[in-house]
Order: structure tokens, then sequence, then C-alpha cells
């Protein structure tokens, strides 16, 4: 996606917003934010990125553009924009970008079937019931079945798309993507002309959230850049160093080892370390050789 700068007068007010939370404190509480939701959450209070674009997202319907580091708790977001839409009785899509996670959100969204509300994924390997999904309260779907969906939007198999309110794209980011960002993009701007929908577009990694935020018609405060500071856990960035030599193969678990060495002390504690690989073979060989030396 190539997206034009957006105006001075427009990039001054989005920096200002981004630089400076909301003057009306939000409440912190979830039940006495969403009381008649409270049992979809999986917390009592929001962090302070959730505070900070909680008025956003729940009492406006306003399009909204979201970039906050990872784990910061972007996904209640995403499920605030729901909770809004299922009070004024429409029908949220959750554009997620990978099939495993739709997976992931109809699992995770079963809490939100316990209050009544129903959730249906439609994704090419799944056989799709066209009642089910013209009744059900929350879509979960690829960009790529979206976009198959909205071109056939005529026929009555898929007309369940030209009734939705919300769309929520989780990793917006992936619009710069050379294979699949024409495809997320044309699908959103297809489905705004079909049925107008209100946005709530996510990402953790986004450089140009200002010229997203134009594309969307998102106003400027409703498009947060929240920085490393919101991370619930500080990030320590480095580059780490080892030994280099002729024999690739074997260069290759010297650089394992080196990762597991880092993240041996936090596995220690009791905490978390995510090591990259670059291929699936080296994903399962990195995590036997760190069953075997944690």
């Amino acid at each position: 996606m190539r997206l034009r700068p957006r105006s001075r007068a427009g990039r001054d007010a989005f920096l200002l917003r981004a630089a400076a939370p909301s003057d009306v404190a939000a409440p912190s509480g979830v039940e006495e934010t969403v009381p008649e939701f409270a049992d979809a959450f999986p917390f009592e209070s929001f962090n302070r990125m959730q505070r900070e674009a909680l008025p956003a997202v729940l009492d406006s319907d306003e399009n909204v553009v979201v970039s906050a580091p990872t784990a910061s708790g972007k996904t209640a977001l995403a499920e605030l924009a729901i909770c809004r839409t299922l009070r004024q009785g429409g029908t949220a899509l959750f554009l997620a970008p990978l099939r495993a996670l739709t997976n992931e959100k109809e699992d995770e969204w079963e809490r939100f079937e316990s209050l009544g509300y129903s959730v249906y994924v439609v994704t090419g390997e799944r056989d799709l019931n066209p009642r089910r999904a013209e009744r059900a309260d929350i879509l979960v779907m690829t960009p790529e079945k979206a976009d198959s969906a909205t071109r056939k939007h005529d026929s009555p198999r898929y007309s369940f798309v030209t009734d939705v309110d919300c769309c929520v794209i989780d990793e917006v980011h992936l619009l710069d993507s050379d294979r699949r960002g024409a495809v997320l993009e044309v699908t959103v701007s297809r489905l705004r002309r079909l049925c107008a929908p209100r946005v709530v577009a996510l990402s953790a990694t986004m450089s140009n959230v200002g010229d997203v935020a134009d594309w969307l018609d998102a106003p400027a405060d409703a498009t947060f850049e929240f920085g490393d500071d919101y991370r619930p856990v500080p990030l320590h960035a480095g580059v780490e160093t080892y030994a280099h030599g002729d024999n690739a193969f074997a260069d290759k678990y010297r650089r394992l080892y080196r990762a597991l060495d880092l993240a041996e002390p936090h596995v220690t504690d009791g905490g978390q370390a995510l090591v990259f690989v670059s291929s699936r073979q080296d994903t399962v060989r990195a995590a036997e050789k760190a069953r075997d030396e944690l």
C-alpha cells in the first residue's frame, strides 16, 4: 500500500494526539466500563494504553487506528469495539491475518457466546453455512476469504457481508505486504463501499500510522501511536555476537547456543523467552535443544 503523506496540519494534530493522553480520565474497571460484557474479559481492569484509547473505541462511532507494542493489550480494544457494536444490535467482523488466528479467536470468544452472542468463523477450509453466517453477531475471517465473499456479495450465499456494522482489522500493517497487502486494501475498500462499516485498525508495528488513518478517514483524536514505554514488560534491545567459522552447519548451532544462553536466565527465573530461527526444521531442532539444555 502506497499512501501519500498527510498534510502538515493533519500531521501536527496526529503528533499532538499521540504524545498527550486524553484530558478526560477513562474508567479503569471492566465492570464499570462494560458491565453487561464484563464476563467476556479475562481481567478486571484496563491498562494504561487501553484506558487512553478507550473513549475513542467505546464512546464513538469514528474509525480508529491504533499502533501499540506487542502484548500491550490491543485485543481488548478489538473486543471493546465489538461490544459497542453488539450494544447497538449490529454485526462485527474481525479480520485475522492467519487461519490459525481465526481458530484461536473462535476459542477465546466462547466468552461472548456464554453471554448469548454467536461467533462464526468463515475460512476456505470450512464448509460455509450461510444461515449461520447471516445470524452471527461476530464474524471472523481472513482477508482472503473476506475478499472472496465481498466479490460475491450478490449471491445469497455471501450476502451476509453486506450487513457488517463494524470491521476490526488485526495486524493492519499487512497492507505493506507485497503479496497480501493489496488483497487487504481492496477488501476493506470494497466493504466500505458495500455497507460503510466502522473500521478499527490495530497493529504492533506500523511506521505510517498517519497514512493509514488518512486512508480510513480516522480523525486525529481516534489515531494512536503508543511507544515502547507502553509495553507491559520493558524491552532491552542489543546486538550479541558469536564466533564465526567456515562451517555453516556449525555456525547455525553456535548461533542457537548463543540464543539459548541469553534465554536461560529468564527461563530460570520463571519467565518466558522467544527465539526466532529461519525455518520450520530449525524451529523443531531449537525446541529440542532448548528442552535438553535449559
